[in-house]
């Protein structure tokens, strides 16, 4: 029997020596925010050790200093001092950009505690790891799990703008036939119509101003089914393609804040979102409700001015979940917003706005919540802003 019980096997020391042997080193440039020299140095040592990354360190000791190296170099990767001094890292988070921005950050904290790292969530850190644990595997899998989580979202985001941009063209095709047709088939119904009139007045025989009659409701007839058609565009293009699981509304609803950050703070406008307490589940598609969520919150962003707040609520109401998303933006009247539930169909923007494109986001956001069973409302004053609520049944 070994005297020493905590002596590694040879055969794993020999594993863990073929690992490094085997895994090529990933070259990774750091900012590295600690003001705390001894600290500085372990960590140091434990990225010297680590078998799957090869670090190039930038260190900064204050917040200035971090702000004057990010603005002249480009980093892969923050890592980040919970308190510098006096002042609190996650105040660089937050400028920086956190998960909104182009680099992840990893909060290093003296402690493991919940609730720094629910700041550090909130904030847009997003990874931790405590310094009282710190070991050269421990710091490599957090950085490979941050990292990771990077891409994911950056290809996630990536995905649903180009599915947004492909059902949109495919929309503005049949937008575009439906506009080509409706003239003629007008055309048509109103000649009828005339003639129909006419003929009555005139006296002539029954059988023709019967079809005549039949001329003109069928070309409406055919209006209609073109319309149609189009209403049930983006309600088709997702019924065929869900996929439903039980997911907490509060994290999908997070994500999708951190998504179109980088829109709001373009815009340098707040997000104002308090994630409730316990969990409001429904059975959701993930990529359709995300969809959902980031067209809503991106036409409250880009409707709204410069500097406003765009307010988010989760909660429960009459046994449903409900997101509710508020801006300051330009507003609508009733009948706008009537207009803006058609297909294609939008009020008169401001000149700023003429270019923003064909308008879908609402119509494509009511086929998604139809598909889950649930609707969509929208209420709006002109010049004060719109308040959208995407209502969903609760997952039981």
């Amino acid at each position: 029997m070994d005297a020493n019980p905590n002596k590694v096997p040879a055969e794993i020391v020999s594993l863990d020596q073929h690992r490094r042997q085997r895994l090529p080193a990933n070259h990774l440039s750091i900012l590295f925010v600690e003001d705390d020299d001894i600290d500085a140095k372990l960590i140091e040592l434990a990225l010297k050790k680590s078998a799957i990354f090869e670090a190039e360190l930038t260190r900064a000791r204050t917040i200035n200093e971090a702000r004057d190296l990010f603005a002249i170099a480009g980093f892969d990767l923050m890592l980040l001092d919970f308190w510098l001094g006096a002042e609190p890292g996650l105040s660089l988070v937050e400028e920086l950009g956190g998960r909104r921005g182009k680099i992840p950050v990893v909060l290093l904290t003296g402690h493991s505690d919940q609730d720094i790292q629910a700041l550090g969530h909130q904030a847009g850190a997003l990874g931790f790891i405590s310094k009282d644990d710190l070991t050269s595997n421990a710091l490599d899998a957090v950085i490979r799990s941050t990292l990771h989580t990077h891409q994911c979202e950056r290809e996630l985001l990536a995905t649903l703008t180009e599915r947004d941009r492909v059902l949109r063209e495919k929309l503005d095709v049949l937008g575009k036939l439906s506009r080509q047709l409706e003239d003629p088939l007008n055309a048509i119904a109103d000649a009828a119509h005339a003639i129909a009139t006419r003929a009555a007045r005139e006296g002539l025989d029954d059988c023709y101003i019967s079809r005549t009659v039949t001329v003109r409701d069928s070309a409406q007839h055919i209006k209609g089914l073109v319309q149609d058609l189009i209403k049930q565009a983006p309600v088709e293009q997702y019924h065929a393609e869900l996929s439903f699981d039980a997911l907490d509304m509060r994290s999908l609803v997070g994500k999708a804040i951190r998504l179109v950050g980088s829109q709001t703070d373009a815009r340098e406008q707040t997000v104002t979102y308090r994630e409730p307490e316990l969990p409001i589940v429904a059975r959701v598609d993930q990529t359709a409700m995300l969809q959902a969520l980031l067209n809503v919150m991106s036409n409250a962003s880009k409707f709204s001015p410069c500097c406003s707040e765009v307010t988010v609520n989760v909660g429960i109401a009459e046994d449903k979940a409900v997101v509710s998303i508020r801006d300051q933006g330009i507003g609508m009247g009733k009948e706008e917003v009537a207009l803006s539930m058609q297909p294609f169909g939008r009020s008169k923007l401001p000149s700023e706005l003429e270019n923003e494109g064909i308008s879908l986001g609402l119509q494509i956001v009511a086929g998604i919540l139809e598909s889950h069973g649930g609707r969509i409302d929208v209420e709006s004053t002109p010049g004060e802003g719109t308040e959208v609520k995407l209502i969903l049944p609760l997952a039981h």
